[in-house]
């Protein structure tokens, strides 16, 4: 069974306020958290065609709310940050930057057309991303390595569309032809995560990536395949499928977004802890699961523990699967109106 109100009775707590605690704007998103949930970092996109977006860091401790970034007119933006929580590596306009929010220093990508998707590892030293070396060119997942420069193809074919670092910094997974692998970035050696168990590809061709734990040990995906693990046939029968968590050591897999026994919608969006045991899924609400106990709880609830009265996106978790962020539409939460907000709550794992 789904166990209700895992954080208490205080509800979550709004993030996307400025240091006066005024709400910053009509839509936000785009949330990620370092790894003991003090900075959040998120995005302010255009309020209208013409207008430029922001990116923000709510340092929890603190209770500031800094503007890191203004896009240009017309760029959109999107940003991860470092698990110390010193870097965020942000993506506008085809290109990449890497902000040291202690120093304000910045240090840019050069040489890469259509920078996108980037992802930082959890020291702020590795930056995963898909962009080309050449205006038009074949596209790739590519590591950066910002204390020497370098940058490192790791992906084996092109037509990326994701790429995501684990915190180490070892290992990328990315998408490409509807399907998910992860490569060792100092090899190139890669493998297919979304497999059957004797090897074959699932048979779904649009799996979207989740996270990668800290060793690369653990990635998680969502893919409407019916044929990576026994009793995973309804997942092709979900919206968005299910959300999968693949053990590239033992070379196993098995379904993650369970909720009261039986697989269920993922929405295409999942995180997961550092240590792999934690899963985070949206099934219009927000929920966590231990994996190792089969418990799962819904994290979307306001402190009279009703679940959010709007859908959840954006959801990400921290290291050790304690602290989730989302972002919600809902009223219900403990501000009112119906308006993109992000919030921060606890999973009691």
């Amino acid at each position: 069974m789904v166990a209700t109100t895992a954080w208490g009775a205080t509800g979550p707590e709004l993030i996307s306020v400025s240091s006066s605690g005024a709400e910053l704007a009509p839509e936000v998103y785009d949330s990620r958290v370092d790894d003991d949930a003090d900075r959040v970092v998120f995005v302010e996109p255009s309020k209208s065609q013409g207008e430029a977006s922001h990116v923000y860091v709510r340092d929890r401790s603190s209770g500031k709310t800094t503007k890191i970034y203004t896009s240009k007119v017309g760029d959109g933006a999107v940003a991860d940050i470092s698990g110390s929580g010193t870097y965020v590596v942000i993506g506008s306009g085809g290109t990449l930057r890497v902000r040291n929010i202690n120093t304000g220093s910045t240090q840019w990508l050069r040489g890469v057309a259509g920078a996108s998707e980037p992802s930082i590892s959890s020291n702020g030293r590795w930056v995963a991303f898909r962009g080309s070396l050449e205006e038009g060119g074949p596209v790739h997942a590519y590591r950066w390595n910002l204390a020497t420069d370098a940058i490192t193809k790791v992906s084996h074919k092109a037509g990326v569309r994701t790429a995501k670092i684990s915190g180490d910094g070892r290992h990328v997974a990315y998408t490409v032809d509807g399907h998910a692998y992860q490569a060792t970035a100092s090899t190139g050696q890669w493998e297919l995560l979304d497999q059957s168990p004797t090897g074959e590809p699932g048979n779904f061709s649009d799996v979207v990536l989740g996270g990668v734990s800290y060793d690369g040990h653990y990635v998680t995906f969502t893919s409407g395949a019916t044929n990576l693990v026994d009793g995973s046939e309804e997942c092709e029968q979900i919206e968005g499928g299910c959300v999968f968590r693949r053990d590239t050591a033992a070379g196993s897999t098995e379904v993650a977004s369970i909720i009261d026994g039986k697989p269920s919608n993922a929405l295409y969006i999942s995180a997961i802890s550092d240590d792999g045991n934690v899963v985070v899924f949206s099934d219009v609400q927000a929920f966590a699961r231990d994996m190792s106990s089969g418990e799962t709880v819904r994290v979307s609830e306001n402190s009279l523990g009703a679940g959010a009265d709007s859908g959840v996106d954006d959801i990400a978790v921290d290291a050790d699967g304690s602290d989730v962020v989302f972002t919600s539409r809902a009223g219900n939460l403990g501000a009112d109106g119906h308006k993109e907000r992000i919030w921060l709550t606890s999973t009691g794992f």
